[in-house]
């Protein structure tokens, strides 16, 4: 019998909290490729201070541990998201570019609309009725938690903290249609709670097409969720206080997600861009592509967004404050799933269920609203983004090239049943720090997701891809006129790979560094203690500037996912290796201090990976002859 959610969640454990020891011990191994010797000398007086400073700060917050359900849920919601000022599109919200559809004309687009957001519906049935089953690495359990926090949620802006519109069971018995930067609502269930069928939503979104003619774009207001959070949340709080706006704002609030039908795209037609037809579609999922073309028909704050386009291409835009990205694309591909077994459609003459949402804007709000449009335009035209796919090998490379990079113990789940798949996601990474140091000169502090969904309520630990070893490997792949032996080539390779699978290991086991840090340092606030000297030193400020932010986001279908750089002079990398190719993108600020460029990069990360091919077909063809 099939575990489901339920079952199993009360009895993950709670999420450790690592000791000082192992921490101080990690920070400075994690810190070296960062440091010069001098730096690295000052460094370790500091980290045995931290050590000493730090211990009334570890009581406190092992106290914390034993009375929260997990002491750093809470905090990271609020002070990693929530809190935070910045704007939603490129520095929080992912988007995913979905696999192009075959429809090339407006009726296909709102059939295959009708398609998903009908299969989302039966997605919802499985979840409400507690028969997804759940998830594992290897023999574990994993937290399903965040399985209920992606439909019917919405964020709302608030000066200091932003606040969240909750999912209701019994609620969210709409979609909010976005269109021409107007808003609609469609129920998507009867009186009785049964979900509508493809056909009855297809034949309300086919109103749509008489209102084109009619309706004029509306007013810009879906841009606003686009703004830095303080300068929106005033304009917000206006427009929300006036009677006459409830019905819009409720239809978004209570929608079971939101629905973005856009018109037209900027393509590779505009020579001036330069730019190939999936980058520019990616830009348009991950920000709109500017009020011009489609930033004001989203509502940013929405968890999940799904945007139909022109020309078959559709995608997926998520507020991130409460789950992660393979939560979302286990929803897409059971929806991308469904549209390919959907029935045809049954064109009928029935009265539409499709109701406009109106919108007052008073005034003295009109100025603001306009100086909105022009921050949020400036703000997306400085994203740079390739989508690419790299075509010499995926996950069966991985599979047939048995690399040794750890002991195959048989308590080690991650070695056992997820093998080829953090080879490869170790391979891609080594990859990335190469291609780095190939363009840069040095190495970069760098961020991976690594999940905590061991734990109850476990969201993620940081990954630190940069190590001593991936820097060695990357020094000597990017001498040009090295002589180092390829034997020696491949030694160094192996040990970047084994030093990347026991960072990985320790992270997903809860002893990484990077959350203990945040909760010794927001410990010290609510208990307004002196921080440990560490936070602020070169060191630290260093470590958590993440000038390549990396993440694996495998899907069932031929999608990519895209977020923006965490730190303007970085890089942005999103992959989701498929058989025989890796999808990946990359993103860039085009206004930075740090010589940063998305194509070359690019370049440099296909460069990599071949180079990191030939090595191991290398020393693999050498090591099958000298068994003959």
């Amino acid at each position: 019998m099939t575990s489901t959610a339920s079952t199993e969640q009360n009895t993950l454990p709670r999420l450790p909290v690592p000791t000082l020891a192992e921490t101080a011990r990690k920070y400075l191994k994690t810190v070296a490729p960062l440091l010069n010797n001098d730096e690295f000398n000052e460094t370790k007086k500091i980290v045995e201070q931290f050590r000493q400073e730090s211990e009334p700060l570890q009581e406190l917050l092992l106290k914390r541990a034993q009375t929260e359900e997990n002491w750093l849920s809470q905090w990271w919601l609020n002070k990693t998201y929530l809190e935070w000022r910045l704007n939603l599109p490129i520095y929080y919200n992912p988007a995913i570019v979905l696999p192009r559809q075959s429809y090339r004309d407006f009726d296909g687009q709102i059939q295959f609309a009708a398609n998903f957001v009908h299969g989302v519906l039966r997605y919802r049935s499985l979840l409400d009725g507690n028969q997804i089953p759940i998830d594992r690495f290897g023999t574990d359990p994993l937290c399903m938690d965040q399985y209920n926090k992606v439909l019917g949620i919405c964020r709302i802006p608030a000066k200091s903290i932003d606040r969240l519109h909750l999912y209701n069971k019994n609620g969210h018995r709409h979609v909010a249609i976005f269109y021409r930067n107007n808003i609609y609502r469609l129920p998507v269930y009867d009186d009785q709670g049964n979900k509508l069928s493809a056909d009855v939503i297809y034949n309300s979104l086919k109103k749509l097409a008489d209102l084109k003619e009619s309706d004029e774009k509306s007013t810009l207001i879906g841009h606003l969720t686009a703004d830095e959070r303080q300068l929106s949340a005033p304009i917000y709080e206006q427009l929300s206080s006036i009677p006459e706006n409830k019905n819009l704002f409720d239809t978004i609030f209570d929608s079971l997600l939101v629905l973005c039908l856009d018109e037209s795209y900027q393509l590779s037609n505009d020579k001036t861009t330069g730019k190939d037809t999936k980058t520019l579609v990616g830009l348009n999922f991950l920000h709109g592509g500017g009020t011009k073309y489609n930033t004001a028909n989203r509502w940013f704050d929405k968890t999940l967004q799904i945007i139909v386009g022109p020309d078959g291409y559709s995608g997926v835009n998520y507020e991130h404050s409460l789950t992660e990205g393979g939560i979302i694309t286990a929803l897409t591909d059971y929806a991308l799933d469904y549209c390919k077994t959907a029935e045809p459609f049954v064109h009928t003459n029935k009265s539409s269920l499709l109701s406009k949402c109106r919108i007052v804007i008073p005034k003295e709000l009109e100025q603001s609203i306009i100086e909105s449009e022009k921050r949020v335009d400036k703000f997306v035209e400085n994203c740079d983004l390739i989508v690419h796919k790299y075509h010499e090998y995926g996950k069966d490379f991985a599979k047939q090239n048995k690399l040794s990079i750890g002991k195959k113990k048989t308590n080690d789940n991650e070695l056992r049943t997820n093998r080829s798949r953090f080879i490869l996601d170790a391979m891609i990474q080594v990859a990335l720090q190469v291609a780095y140091f190939r363009m840069h000169g040095k190495c970069g502090a760098t961020y991976e997701s690594g999940s905590l969904r061991r734990y109850h309520l476990g969201r993620t630990e940081t990954i630190r891809s940069c190590t001593l070893e991936a820097q060695i490997f990357a020094r000597t792949m990017s001498e040009e006129h090295n002589e180092t032996a390829n034997n020696t080539k491949y030694d160094l390779f192996l040990n970047a790979m084994k030093a990347h699978r026991q960072y990985t290991n320790d992270a997903i086991n809860a002893k990484g560094i990077d959350r203990h840090l945040l909760g010794l340092r927001l410990i010290a606030m609510e208990n307004n203690l002196p921080k440990p000297a560490l936070f602020d030193h070169i060191s630290y400020k260093r470590a958590m500037r993440y000038t390549l932010s990396t993440s694996q986001v495998a899907a069932k279908h031929d999608c990519v996912m895209i977020f923006g750089p965490a730190a303007d002079d970085g890089y942005g990398c999103c992959y989701n290796p498929r058989r025989d190719s890796i999808n990946y993108m990359i993103t860039a600020f085009k206004i930075n201090n740090g010589g940063t460029d998305v194509k070359e990069f690019s370049n440099h990360l296909d460069r990599s990976l071949t180079d990191i091919r030939k090595l191991i077909e290398l020393n693999t063809t050498k090591t099958m002859k000298s068994k003959l």
